[in-house]
């Protein structure tokens, strides 16, 4: 390890900060990346960006008439839910009628 920053030279009193992408130690003026224009990061950066893009896929919209086909259902299974109930309410009152 060195005792000074690798980006302005300054005396490293204390505790460096080594970058975790360059591995180089800095003062804490030039801790961030940012801060000392890191080469590591940009090839993080490049090499975590091709892996996101291998990791997402397209997604597939659903058509217009798979979500109106689906809402179809759904009002029809509904609907027959109530007539159920309707049918089971007027024969409750037929029997305590």
């Amino acid at each position: 390890m060195n005792n000074y920053c690798a980006n302005c030279g300054k005396s490293l009193e204390g505790l460096p900060y080594k970058c975790r992408y360059c591995g180089e130690y800095f003062c804490v003026d030039h801790q961030l990346p940012e801060n000392h224009v890191c080469q590591g990061l940009d090839e993080w950066k490049s090499g975590k960006l091709k892996e996101f893009k291998k990791e997402v896929k397209t997604s597939e919209r659903p058509s217009r008439s798979k979500i109106f086909g689906i809402i179809k259902k759904n009002i029809w299974v509904e609907f027959l839910i109530v007539i159920g109930v309707v049918v089971l309410l007027i024969a409750l009152l037929r029997m305590l009628a």
